[in-house]
């Protein structure tokens, strides 16, 4: 079987509680939005930017245990160890600093806020192995498993009657986030048990520490790239600024942090068993073909219905922050793009130029959106733009070189993109100005959905316009999933023989 037949399978499962998740997400976080308003989240975005850095020093070693032939008991409970060390020291020192941080940031009232989330950093920590021993074994069904229940747990039985009937503040969104995790964490450990054990010292635990250390600085330079203009703009605006701001951008990467939850996962452990480097090219050119064209043509009916969506979501008082929304399409499009490729280049083991590519962009973003700032928060979104698209490019550039790809088909792949962004995002806006003006809310949103589908499938039916790139991985697409139903109905008509067989004798 080959490793897109492999990554395939074990989407499946994934992309199913994705999609759980997005809906759950997208509902909640409306209600939510409408409820707290944008101060509420302009605080709970101070704290969410620290405590999602922090996280990352809980990874020690857990990731490194994805590419292990084996793993070793001594090894779970070493990766454990040092995970849960170093994520209690960091819980520490946040809870300590916290009103300095606060200060700096949108003010005194986000202390508490970000001394409350700090405790995620050893909740995620206790699941942290289990996590890696399902990723592993591509035990995706009960990744999604856990991460949807600790969703409904947090955000639907915690989160929502908070706001909605105790407080409509900040806390409803604290609260229901150490829920979920505490929650999932639970449940991954429940599905992958290991020792608990400590364990100090073990064979091979500078290696595994080694690969933490790389890999600390690959999702550090990655942190930055998304939190760096946040941090700037709760510096230098006020929480509602901030809320609006983050809030938007919120919106805009959930589908896309959603559908690379599972990617990343996914890409990372199949390409780690890629029996060559010419197998791992191939699927690496086939998932940065359909993938950037899809989610181009996401963000293409995003851009053209701006509006409309932020109405249908947020409400009137959200409208503000649709020129920032606008802006955000662009960006995303292009981070979209560069995230494709990190899983790739990790299975590959080109950490560390992955890492040197992300810090440098996270430099030259800090510098920019300081700039930037001067003049606005839409200022700020260009640079987190044009920061996007250099990192896409640079990623590109190392991944050509690695993959012995062609830059003629790669870049027939980003000029027909980016033809097809304008055509669908102007065909869209066009629409709404002059033939659907004036509608409800709720025919606005299935129109809304209907350009969804029409624009994300439109590719599918064309092809050749993207180029050779595209068409041969929707070619293989279609051959994998017609495989796939063949088997199936093999089995099931086996399965029908031998229980007709049973019955008869």
């Amino acid at each position: 079987m080959s490793l897109l037949s492999r990554s395939l399978g074990a989407a499946a499962w994934g992309y199913t509680g994705t999609l759980c998740k997005f809906i759950l997400q997208f509902s909640v976080q409306s209600i939510l939005a409408r409820t707290l308003g944008p101060e509420a989240y302009g605080v709970f975005a101070a704290g969410v930017v620290v405590v999602s850095f922090a996280m990352f020093f809980g990874d020690v070693a857990s990731s490194a245990l994805i590419l292990r032939a084996e793993i070793k008991a001594e090894e779970a409970r070493f990766a454990f160890t040092w995970q849960l060390i170093v994520s209690a020291l960091t819980t520490l020192v946040i809870y300590s600093v916290a009103p300095t941080i606060a200060s700096l940031s949108v003010g005194e009232s986000a202390a508490y806020s970000i001394r409350v989330l700090s405790l995620i950093c050893i909740i995620s920590a206790f699941g942290g192995v289990s996590c890696a021993i399902l990723r592993r074994s591509l035990s995706f069904k009960k990744i999604q498993i856990a991460q949807v229940v600790g969703y409904i747990v947090g955000y639907v039985f915690v989160g929502l009657p908070y706001g909605l009937f105790c407080g409509a503040n900040e806390n409803a969104l604290i609260f229901a986030w150490v829920t979920q995790a505490l929650v999932t964490s639970i449940l991954y450990y429940s599905f992958a048990p290991h020792s608990l054990r400590p364990l100090i010292f073990c064979q091979d635990g500078i290696s595994l520490i080694r690969f933490g250390v790389n890999s600390f600085w690959a999702n550090f330079g990655t942190w930055a790239i998304n939190n760096v203009d946040r941090i700037v703009v709760s510096h230098k605006f006020s929480s509602v600024i901030l809320g609006y701001y983050a809030n938007s951008a919120n919106l805009l990467a959930s589908p896309l942090s959603q559908f690379f939850s599972t990617f990343q996962q996914v890409a990372f452990s199949a390409g780690a068993k890629a029996g060559s480097r010419a197998e791992l090219a191939r699927a690496f050119s086939s998932a940065l073909a359909l993938g950037s064209v899809s989610i181009a043509a996401f963000y293409a009916v995003t851009f053209g219905a701006a509006e409309k969506i932020v109405l249908i979501v947020y409400g009137q008082k959200w409208v503000g922050v649709v020129p920032v929304f606008q802006i955000f399409c662009i960006a995303f499009t292009f981070w979209g793009i560069g995230s494709l490729i990190t899983p790739f280049l990790w299975a590959s083991g080109a950490v560390k130029r992955d890492a040197r590519t992300q810090i440098l962009m996270a430099l030259f973003l800090c510098g920019a959106s300081f700039g930037a700032a001067k003049h606005g928060i839409d200022a700020v979104a260009i640079a987190v733009s044009c920061v996007f698209a250099t990192r896409a490019i640079l990623l590109l550039r190392v991944s050509v070189s690695i993959f012995s790809l062609s830059w003629r088909v790669i870049l027939r792949l980003l000029a027909s993109i980016g033809a097809y962004f304008w055509l669908t995002s102007t065909a869209v806006a066009w629409l709404f100005k002059n033939n659907l003006a004036g509608l409800p809310n709720v025919q606005n949103a299935v129109v809304v959905g209907l350009l969804f589908v029409l624009g994300i499938a439109a590719p599918l039916v064309l092809p050749a316009f993207f180029g050779p790139a595209y068409r041969d991985a929707v070619l293989g697409m279609f051959g994998v999933v017609q495989r796939g139903l063949v088997s199936l109905k093999m089995r099931r008509s086996g399965n029908y023989r031998a229980q007709k067989m049973s019955d008869e004798v």
